[in-house]
């Protein structure tokens, strides 16, 4: 999420020029994609404290409707395992252009104060304090004081994750190439074969050291290898719809797994093992989450790449503040509408329709902040 001076707003749009760095300008669709991603997962996640129980969040108040519980279940589910994919293609495509116009030492440098100072911030502070604030019945003393127990990353494992592949990028470089089938087999299956390694010892439902959430790393470490050696600017029209299709087709059959695999757990693919679900989705998670974020780049890029308003540019700026910061802000709303005697239900979309600007609003008053603007 975090980049160095050029951020997350820019692009490659022009070829360099007697022989000096290349030309890098702003693109409207990459500010639009990134607040769309953001946006979803404020939704999701104030989902996770009203709708479903398919993982933890600092505040619940969840629905009793085993019903609402099943239908909410499926499409939570796909959103946390392919949501972050497009931001992760993203970063690597933007790990490539800083690191070929500052060098590998100044592009690690901002990465560490951009993406570990904001993470450490979390971890230390914001984390224990949104826990307390959300209702554990401890002391914030306790929260604060407890360097294991209940404290973790939460969201911010995305940024831990890319701060990881940011620097392994800056000592191991890789080489540019075009988009094609066979590229996108062989990584596909490179995530498969890394998924079905580690989910022998870690399954979507393993607890980890702070919650990194490892289980989704090879995913999002094959994301940011394509973004870093595909120009994203350059996938053609046909390519794209191809990719939107067969993605459909296998999220459907990704579903169907799940449906008929039920354990007291969830679906049992995400339990880990040798089970034929499991199997089954670490060879479709690492093809799905790249057609489905190709799909995406593309339409974004050709669709809404429109000159930007002030009310997009601010709320761009501000997104990876939002981010940061999304988890506390929820669990104020949250707090804020508990004495209504209104159902989970309509809480949450009170509560997600409120939260995704209330959320941007902050971010953005945040960059407005001396200090804290360097980091986010």
């Amino acid at each position: 999420m975090g980049a160095d001076r050029t951020r997350l707003d820019i692009a490659l749009t022009a070829p360099p020029q007697a022989g000096g760095p290349p030309v890098i300008t702003r693109l409207a669709w990459i500010d639009r994609l990134r607040i769309a991603v953001i946006a979803g997962v404020v939704v999701v996640h104030v989902a996770t404290a009203y709708l479903s129980d398919l993982a933890g969040w600092y505040y619940e108040e969840r629905t009793t409707s085993a019903f609402v519980t099943e239908v909410a279940g499926l499409p939570l589910a796909l959103g946390a395992v392919y949501g972050l994919a497009p931001l992760f293609l993203i970063s690597g495509r933007l790990a490539r252009l800083s690191v070929s116009r500052h060098g590998a030492v100044p592009f690690l440098r901002t990465r560490v104060l951009r993406l570990g100072v904001p993470a450490l911030v979390f971890l230390l502070f914001l984390d224990p304090f949104t826990d307390w604030l959300g209702g554990t019945g401890r002391t914030l003393g306790s929260h604060l004081a407890d360097p294991f127990g209940e404290r973790d990353f939460g969201p911010m494992w995305f940024v831990v994750a890319l701060l990881v592949f940011s620097a392994l990028y800056a000592v191991l470089p890789l080489p540019h190439t075009k988009i094609s089938v066979r590229l996108v087999v062989v990584l596909a299956a490179v995530i498969a074969a890394a998924d079905l390694a580690l989910w022998q010892r870690v399954g979507y439902a393993s607890p980890t050291l702070w919650n990194l959430q490892l289980a989704h790393w090879p995913q999002a470490a094959g994301m940011f290898v394509l973004g870093a050696v595909v120009d994203l600017g350059t996938v053609p029209r046909r390519f794209a719809k191809s990719c939107a299709w067969v993605a459909l087709t296998m999220l459907v059959t990704l579903s169907a797994t799940w449906v008929l695999t039920p354990t007291d757990d969830g679906p049992r693919a995400i339990t880990g093992g040798w089970h034929w679900s499991v199997v089954a989705f670490a060879l479709l998670d690492g093809v799905i989450a790249i057609l489905v974020s190709i799909w995406l780049v593309w339409w974004f890029s050709s669709r809404w790449n429109g000159v930007a308003g002030s009310m997009t540019v601010r709320a761009a700026r501000g997104s990876y503040a939002a981010y940061v910061l999304h988890p506390l802000v929820l669990v104020l709303l949250s707090l804020t509408a508990r004495p209504l005697p209104w159902p989970p239900e309509a809480k949450f979309v009170l509560v997600a329709a409120i939260g995704v600007p209330v959320c941007f609003v902050v971010g953005h008053l945040a960059t407005l902040v001396p200090g804290v603007n360097r980091v986010v």
